[in-house]
């Protein structure tokens, strides 16, 4: 995720120079240049009359100047520096809480337009009324989705707890158009999934860390060892990483006593993050991959 938004923010650092330079050349034509030196403020602001004046379209000025942000961020190369709308910091809050209020669906843009429902909460509300995966919403509360995001629609579908939205829905491998009215919920979030393997080899999958995902860890840890378990693998697979406290809490639970990880600030101030002496010592195996953060 956040990669995709440090692409993105270079795409607008992009488009921005496109519009400068395309238009510089148009402009020269009608005998108008932008001169070195101007501030950036007034810069912004004729470039902003040139589009007013000029572009054959209508555009979202709000969205523009969101994007010169994201670019502006992104120009310092690092894809873990990145800018964030009031709208995209509430959802990376909401995120990291742990739990949310809705009905307990994940949904993508499919490539034929529709919004796709790519998982649902085991035990949430959608589930309960019989939402499916790979169903395709088409309209929400009988408003017609053609054209609207996924982030569009996950705002239609949220809502206070306890209150009903309708969907309906597109089921492909009937051929059926439904419709479903389901209450919304708060919904924890299950970031830990755990089972007992071979051998008494435990298995603890962390998809992220979450302001619940030591309590989900620990229930996952304690009925492990509770069933014997000698051996343990720790999966961080494609996990994308969260709250460094949450992660800390585990970390206690599995290393040994010292220091788990430091920060260090611009000016060379030092952070320790330690764990104790008292800790679980199994032979661990961790898996990671290109997607663990």
């Amino acid at each position: 995720m956040q990669k995709k938004d440090f692409w993105k923010g270079f795409g607008a650092a992009f488009v921005l120079l496109a519009v400068i330079y395309f238009g510089g050349q148009f402009l020269a034509q009608m005998n108008i240049a932008l001169p070195f030196g101007m501030s950036n403020t007034v810069k912004i602001r004729q470039i902003e009359e040139m589009l007013d004046t000029y572009y054959v379209e209508d555009y979202d000025k709000e969205l523009a100047e969101e994007l010169m942000y994201t670019g502006l961020v992104a120009g310092v190369g690092d894809p873990y520096t990145y800018y964030l709308s009031a709208d995209s910091l509430a959802e990376q809050v909401e995120k990291n809480s742990g739990h949310f209020v809705g009905i307990g669906v994940e949904i993508y843009a499919g490539d034929d337009g529709y919004i796709v429902v790519s998982s649902v909460t085991p035990g949430g509300p959608a589930e309960a009324a019989g939402i499916l995966a790979e169903d395709k919403i088409t309209e929400v509360d009988g408003e017609s989705i053609t054209g609207k995001t996924a982030a569009d629609v996950s705002a239609l579908v949220k809502g206070e707890e306890g209150t009903d939205v309708t969907l309906t829905i597109f089921r492909e491998s009937t051929g059926e158009v439904l419709e479903k009215t389901v209450t919304r919920q708060d919904i924890q979030v299950q970031t830990v999934s755990w089972r007992m393997m071979d051998d008494n080899i435990g298995y603890i999958s962390i998809t992220n860390f979450r302001e619940n995902t030591y309590n989900q860890f620990k229930e996952a840890l304690d009925t492990l060892e509770a069933e014997g378990m000698e051996k343990l693998v720790l999966d961080l697979r494609n996990n994308t990483g969260g709250l460094v406290k949450s992660a800390h809490e585990i970390g206690e639970e599995l290393l040994p006593e010292g220091i788990m990880v430091y920060t260090m600030d611009k000016e060379g101030n030092r952070e320790d993050t330690l764990c104790d002496d008292v800790y679980n010592d199994v032979p661990m195996v961790v898996l990671v991959n290109g997607n663990s953060a």
